[in-house]
């Protein structure tokens, strides 16, 4: 890297203020970290196959059409359903138009038919809606008994509120053949990422993650813990990761394979096909689609306590205090360095911390906040680095060009390289006398502070006539004046500040050594434009008008002694201004050299500023 640190360029108000709107942009992005920094860490990650100790096995629309269209010739479509379900129930489900509308001794057929399967339990995430009957009841009793401790829903409203209520199972004849548990998921507007793991106003009810973790053997907490209040889930990958199959192919007999050692979750798996929502937004969904079931999530959540997958994120402010650090280690690369190479540094430094969040998310199920990574500080610190670097260049341009010209350069992005400003003005060509004898008498440092001195002074004495210095030539300077104002005489700036030029000089000579210049000035058409190569170029004043000024500074030097400023001004000039005709001495007219016909020359007479 090329460009070097520079000194940090922001004041200590500024910094504070940078680092209260860092705090303040961690803050609000870890809010919005479910929506904009989890799902590329799981595009990081990629999808991944679900463990096989869990089975989704949902109640879809599809199969309830089936049932309904086939309820009166069950014997002859499915012989072993219809052995099961009494006419009675036969005529119910005919009726059916949704996963709703399933009548419970059809239920109480699926878990006989699961039972067969021999699972470690089954969770049903099913609510009993519709009214209470006996033959209904019957079946799902004798249903249920044919599972090992099966799970079942209790309605909880408001789970995750003080003052919740519990609705009742649709008999008490359930309570001895089941257990109860419950799944819900936070309600936010955007991405499902966690659920209701325990539930202070129902301290004896459990979730169905923990009841299906522990009916695998997995104990979940040791003697005088508690559970969460909430648990973050893990996602496999969009709806259908985990293994998923029609409860129609259970009922049917056409899903033969064992269940042993797999818990397996009941619920609607067709968001269409329900009344009730029971879909979730999560990170893998996408415009087409894709929300998971409430029942998948229910197995995902199990899958994770399982496996020791369930994702975990930094204790306390820990994610916030991760943000701020490599958020302002961008920025303070960003204002540092500054312009593409800051801008570079920012971003790698970006880059450095996604590839490890995602590593980490990938390896430990590790919750690394990313979204004000990528979506504040990433382009904070482009600003920062951009804008920065765009000042400091400004900065440099200004001290090395005229800062119309620099301004005109760096913003008219019309302009090519061979055009130039063409304008009336005065040139005033200024030179040193005996700077090699001053240099030979002096150190290099001493004479380097002394040349600074004196281009100071003549750069402030021709910006404060309104007139810019075009150029530095070595011991000297080539300054312009144009009358950008309709009021103001461009040759009378030029001669005023000629004169407070010589008067400062000769104020100046009363603390140290004496210096005096020849000045060249005239008055005509010019033109401010590029000159040089193709790859490198300078800013410089053409024309005849500045061929003349260059001439009688020239002529000065030959015409008078090293004691004393002198001042010789074209008759271009003199004929623009009243006030200084009469304060010249005429020369006479010179011929130029290199130039045909002669110009009246006149020498400028000024008078020491009077002592204060």
């Amino acid at each position: 890297m090329a460009t070097r640190l520079r000194r940090f360029p922001l004041s200590p108000l500024a910094l504070v203020l940078l680092l209260a709107v860092a705090g303040l942009i961690a803050l609000a992005m870890r809010l919005a970290e479910p929506d904009y920094g989890l799902p590329w860490l799981y595009a990081f990650r990629g999808q991944k196959s679900a463990p096989p100790e869990a089975l989704v096995v949902g109640l879809d629309k599809a199969g309830v059409d089936w049932l309904a269209f086939s309820a009166d010739r069950l014997e002859t479509e499915a012989p072993g359903l219809a052995a099961c379900l009494p006419a009675s129930v036969r005529r119910e489900l005919a009726r059916a138009s949704n996963v709703e509308d399933l009548p419970r001794g059809l239920l109480g057929c699926l878990f006989q038919a699961l039972g067969a399967l021999d699972p470690t339990t089954v969770v049903i995430d099913i609510h009993f809606y519709g009214t209470t009957d006996a033959v209904n009841d019957s079946l799902l009793e004798q249903g249920l008994r044919h599972l090992h401790r099966p799970i079942l829903l209790e309605k909880v409203q408001a789970a995750s509120l003080g003052g919740a209520a519990v609705r009742e199972r649709p008999a008490a004849r359930f309570r001895a053949v089941s257990q109860p548990g419950f799944f819900v998921v936070e309600w936010r507007d955007g991405d499902t990422f966690r659920y209701v793991a325990s539930q202070p106003d129902f301290p004896g009810l459990r979730s169905f993650p923990s009841l299906a973790a522990e009916a695998e053997g997995v104990p979940l907490l040791l003697p005088g813990t508690a559970e969460p209040h909430f648990r973050l889930l893990n996602f496999y990958g969009p709806s259908g990761t985990v293994e998923t199959v029609s409860f129609l192919d259970i009922l049917t007999g056409h899903y033969t394979r064992s269940l042993a050692g797999r818990v397996v979750f009941v619920g609607a798996s067709h968001p269409k096909g329900i009344a009730r929502r029971d879909d979730f937004e999560t990170a893998w969904s996408s415009s087409g689609g894709g929300d998971l079931a409430g029942v998948e999530l229910a197995a995902t959540g199990f899958l994770n306590l399982l496996h020791g997958e369930a994702l975990y994120r930094l204790p306390g402010a820990g994610d916030w205090a991760a943000a701020m650090a490599v958020g302002l280690a961008m920025l303070a690369l960003a204002v540092a360095i500054t312009g593409f190479w800051g801008a570079v540094a920012a971003l790698l430094v970006a880059a450095v911390y996604v590839v490890a969040a995602g590593a980490a998310f990938a390896s430990d199920a590790l919750w690394l906040p990313i979204a004000a990574v990528l979506y504040a500080f990433a382009p904070l610190s482009l600003l920062a680095a951009i804008g920065l670097g765009y000042r400091q260049t400004s900065a440099v341009l200004y001290r090395l060009l005229p800062r119309r010209i620099a301004v005109a350069l760096v913003h008219d992005h019309s302009r090519t390289r061979s055009d130039a400003l063409v304008t009336d003005a005065t040139v005033m060509v200024v030179d040193l006398v005996s700077s090699t004898a001053l240099a030979e008498g002096m150190s290099e440092t001493e004479y380097n502070q002394k040349m600074t001195q004196f281009f100071n002074l003549l750069n402030r004495s021709v910006e404060a006539h309104g007139g810019m210095v075009l150029k530095y030539t070595g011991d000297g300077i080539m300054a312009v004046f144009e009358a950008r104002r309709r009021s103001a005489n461009h040759a009378e700036q030029a001669l005023d500040s000629a004169v407070a030029i010589a008067r400062a000089l000769d104020s100046a000579a009363q603390t140290g050594p004496a210096l005096h210049v020849r000045m060249g000035i005239n008055s005509g058409r010019i033109a401010v434009g590029e000159i040089g190569a193709d790859t490198r170029s300078s800013i410089d004043a053409m024309g005849d008008a500045v061929n003349v000024a260059a001439r009688l500074e020239q002529m000065a030097k030959q015409d008078s002694d090293a004691n004393r400023t002198v001042i010789l001004v074209a008759d271009a000039t003199i004929r623009l201004t009243d006030q200084w005709l009469e304060r010249s001495i005429p020369v006479g007219k010179r011929t130029i050299r290199g130039r045909q016909g002669e110009v009246w020359v006149f020498q400028l007479e000024w008078r020491p500023a009077s002592p204060s």
